[in-house]
């Protein structure tokens, strides 16, 4: 990894937002998978600008990025298997807006599923995690 990257990083996140030491690295090489994969560095941002700036900093640098929530994926999908930076967003976990009459919500990445259904229970709602379809995902708005 690229000295003044972390450089960079360090001084847009704070010391305690970006992780490059191996012992703490080491802790990031595996999910809820059997797969494994060594970053190179891990950041945690609070927010969309920093995020925004992490993936501009990540490309002048041509690293890859993976993004993490939890870290229980099953699927290896938040392993850098590739090295790289690692996104973790269990800090940016905020629930910006419920839009009961839609049953619809907005929330930062990092909110984990049982404190929205937390949320939501005085609605008689409870949240359940889907998978968008091609149709979803072609939808134009």
């Amino acid at each position: 990894m690229h000295a003044q990257l972390i450089r960079e990083l360090v001084a847009l996140l704070g010391s305690k937002a970006v992780l490059y030491q191996p012992e703490d690295l080491m802790l990031y090489e595996y999910d809820g998978s059997v797969e494994l994969g060594s970053p190179k560095c891990i950041v945690l941002p609070n927010s969309a600008r920093e995020v925004s700036e992490i993936v501009r900093l990540a490309n002048r640098y041509e690293v890859p990025l993976v993004g993490r929530g939890a870290g229980t994926g099953l699927s290896g999908g938040a392993i850098a298997r590739n090295g790289g930076i690692v996104i973790v967003f269990s800090r940016m976990n905020r629930i910006l807006e419920i839009d009961e009459a839609n049953q619809r919500a907005v929330v930062q990445p990092g909110v984990v599923n049982l404190d929205l259904s937390r949320a939501v229970e005085h609605l008689g709602l409870y949240f359940i995690t889907t998978t968008p379809t091609l149709t979803d995902l072609d939808a134009t708005p």
